[in-house]
């Protein structure tokens, strides 16, 4: 019988040949077929006990013609098995195989399992050139373990949506570990798949077990795997962050609303990348996404585009997944509609994040009953339009709803000022200002795909607390100029996310933006210190006051400029001609140190505040310069200026635009 196996086995290298396979493969193909001739002898001796009028040549030869009918794919395994199953011979088996007991270590496996689902088939392009198909799937095993199938090329066009649900068996699939360390199968090449014999549909799950309406969803576990349908009422900007190994991962947000309520979709990597156009109004299928509980609630996360199938709905229950209207959308009319509390001011100013109108209640009393970040549901409120402005109003015929626990909208249009403590994770579209705290660090991220992404990190704080802020991308450089230690800014359209470590931070997005508030002041120990400033430079320094001087300017009401007075009592402005000019205090500062002197130039502000008078008043008095005897009593004050750095050359001199004296110690 060995010479027999030989033959079998030389015969099979000729085919392979023939077939114009590569050296490597056919050594691959040989070493896994030579490791199966017992089970092919096996299977000979069998045949030959149960039909005795057969010999062993007689069987070679069979095996041999199939071998051929098949090729390449028919190895000599296949075709004793095939042979076996024609005689009635009757192949003891084994224990099913479960997906768990897999790894990639077994490099090729045949299984059994259900197709949970079947997704559209894609060009690929190879290093060389070489175009082909792919089609990737779900199966799942008669214990309810999961694994990704991906067909390749000819099984790409074998397999198609019309599989799915069916039982199937895949035949000598290569077993691999995908990017996210999943199990994969692979069916190419010498693989097959085909439906599966003598199986019991009950032990496999079926695809309508993983189907569940929003409000059943709360029902489930952690991490479970479900099926949901419903209309995409939202989707928002996609956002970076920043993965454990300093990489930039992606993913934006929707919404997706059925007929028992809404739910979050998180959409990862690729998925972020699409359009808005392709999801908002659309009614689609989200197919095994994984459960999540989230600190605002279930959410269901998605990670392949092809998770989201269309999914046709009739027009009735279109009309009635599209009942709660968009604010930005309303007529005139009666109509239902939905919005967070922005504002209140005689009404409630309602915006879901396509608009906002003023809704009028008819008690007052619910208007002190809501408070800002609240929804607020309205069910045939009545809308009409006033001077181009619309306005809605309660009728006897409203129903009102606060905080509907089936509801989910999007971030208002109009960004929430909040604290730093009154910050909650997945907060979209929030105003805070505070003071930088920290030196911004700016440092070069790589993403995922290999690109170079800038990031910028600080921290804010306000009289509530501080949080880490991470501005990302352009923004970084956009924002730089205002991202400075000290410097008093105001953050709008930013999202608070869970950073590292679980604690919150803000982030931008795209329409983030920063707007400079106060600028950061550099404070100086002694006057010396002003002539290492940069020009236009923004200081506060301490100093006493040797010397002061305050005289009047005559300025042109309608430009501002400085008027001169060519005779008595006339004004001309080289603008507007003759002119009542207004008085305006300027003066001049001495401040004094034991490491110098520095001249400070006061405008209007800083001396009507130090003089504690209008410059009307201070004109009235004193005329068009204030005596030195008058500001005697400025002289040996301990002054605070804070104002910008001016150069001439070598010297150095401040524009004060904040002066404040200190207590005397008496």
């Amino acid at each position: 019988m060995s010479e027999d196996l030989e033959r079998i086995l030389e015969r099979y290298k000729e085919l392979l040949r023939r077939e114009g396979l590569s050296r490597n493969q056919i050594a691959e193909r040989l070493s896994k077929a030579e490791e199966s001739l017992p089970q092919v002898r096996e299977r000979l001796y069998a045949i030959l006990e149960k039909q005795s009028d057969l010999t062993i040549e007689d069987l070679i030869d069979q095996l041999f013609n199939i071998m051929e009918a098949f090729a390449p794919k028919a190895d000599p395994l296949f075709a004793a098995t095939l042979l076996a199953s024609h005689y009635g011979v009757r192949i003891k088996r084994k224990k099913r195989k479960s997906i768990k007991e897999l790894d990639a270590s077994v490099g090729w496996t045949t299984i059994t399992g259900r197709l949970l689902a079947i997704f559209p088939a894609k060009e690929y392009t190879t290093k060389n050139g070489r175009r082909g198909l792919v089609r990737r799937g779900v199966v799942v095993d008669h214990e309810g373990a999961f694994a990704r199938v991906i067909f390749w090329d000819e099984f790409a066009n074998l397999v198609d949506e019309s599989w799915e649900g069916k039982i199937v068996t895949l035949f000598r699939a290569r077993v691999r570990e995908g990017r996210d360390g999943r199990l994969e199968f692979h069916v190419r090449g010498n693989s097959d798949i085909f439906p599966a014999k003598d199986v019991r549909e009950e032990e496999y799950p079926k695809p309508s077990d993983f189907d569940f309406s929003v409000q059943k969803l709360k029902e489930l576990e952690d991490g479970e795997l479900v099926n949901v349908s419903g209309i995409i009422t939202w989707v928002g900007d996609a956002r970076e962050f920043v993965l454990e190994d300093r990489t930039v991962g992606k993913f934006k947000e929707a919404i997706l609303r059925d007929q028992t309520g809404d739910v979050w979709l998180i959409l990862w990597g690729k998925c972020a990348d699409l359009p808005p156009e392709n999801l908002l109004d659309k009614t689609i299928k989200v197919v095994l996404g994984k459960l999540r509980r989230g600190k605002r609630g279930i959410e269901v996360h998605i990670r392949s585009p092809s998770q989201l199938k269309p999914f046709p709905v009739s027009a009735r229950l279109l009309e009635e997944l599209r009942r709660i209207e968009r604010i930005a959308e309303l007529s005139e009319g009666v109509h239902t509609f939905a919005g967070t509390v922005v504002e209140k001011n005689g009404g409630i100013l309602l915006d879901d994040g396509s608009g906002s109108i003023t809704f009028y209640p008819r008690e007052r009393e619910f208007i002190e009953k809501v408070e800002i970040g609240d929804v607020v549901l309205v069910e045939n409120g009545e809308i009409s339009e006033k001077e181009g402005k619309k306005e809605a109003k309660e009728t006897p015929q409203t129903k009102l709803e606060v905080n509907p626990e089936t509801l989910i909208l999007p971030p208002p249009s109009v960004p929430l000022k909040l604290k730093i403590s009154e910050l909650r994770r997945g907060m979209d579209n929030v105003l805070v200002e505070g003071e930088i705290c920290t030196d911004p660090e700016t440092r070069q991220i790589i993403t995922k795909k290999g690109e170079e992404v800038k990031l910028t990190e600080f921290f804010l704080k306000d009289e509530s607390g501080d949080i880490r802020v991470c501005v990302w991308g352009e923004k970084a450089e956009e924002f730089a100029p205002y991202l400075e230690k000290g410097a008093v800014v105001r953050l709008v359209n930013f999202y608070v996310r869970e950073g590292l470590g679980g604690r919150l931070e803000l982030s931008s997005i795209a329409k983030s933006r920063v707007e400079l508030v106060r600028e950061a002041i550099r404070d100086l120990s002694t006057l010396a210190e002003v002539a290492s400033c940069e020009e236009w430079e923004k200081v506060r320094v301490r100093g006493t006051v040797v010397g002061f001087e305050v005289r009047i300017l005559m300025q042109c009401p309608e430009c501002r400029s400085i008027v001169r007075e060519p005779s008595e009592g006339i004004f001309v402005c080289p603008r507007d001609g003759n002119v009542k000019p207004v008085p305006v205090a300027v003066g001049t500062m001495l401040l004094s140190d034991e490491t110098g002197e520095l001249l400070c130039s006061l405008g209007k502000k800083a001396v009507e505040e130090a003089l504690g008078k209008s410059s009307q008043q201070i004109y009235e008095e004193h005329g068009k310069v204030v005596s030195p005897h008058a500001l005697i009593d400025f002289f040996g004050r301990k002054a605070v200026v804070q104002g910008r750095v001016l150069r001439s050359g070598e010297e150095c001199t401040l524009s004060v635009d904040k002066l404040e004296f200190e207590l005397s110690e008496e």
